[in-house]
């Protein structure tokens, strides 16, 4: 997995249930649902916490250093995508297993 520094910190972005959680309670969407914008950067948000619990990075801090380092934004898109293909491709594979064994 990648790994994208912010602030000093080193991150490596996830896609998973802390990152849910965390953009659940933040946004108030239930799982990743992302309608708008600022649920986008929620999300990425949360994926960097999420993989960090003990980050000092802040929301705004984030947010600022977006502003600052627009290409951090594609970094971060590019994580997203990767993993929900990666997760997309785990959940082919047990759907998989699952016929096979109802074939037997």
């Amino acid at each position: 997995m990648k790994e994208i520094k912010i602030n000093g910190e080193t991150f490596t972005p996830k896609y998973n249930l802390r990152a849910m959680f965390l953009y659940e309670k933040m946004s108030g969407h239930s799982g990743f649902e992302t309608s708008t914008t600022e649920d986008n950067f929620m999300l990425l948000y949360s994926m960097l916490k999420g993989s960090k619990r003990d980050t000092t990075l802040t929301y705004d801090d984030f947010i600022d250093a977006c502003d600052a380092n627009p290409e951090l934004v594609n970094e971060l898109s590019e994580c997203i995508i990767s993993q929900a293909k990666a997760n997309e491709s785990m959940m082919e594979q047990v759907e998989g297993k699952k016929a096979k064994a109802k074939k037997k």
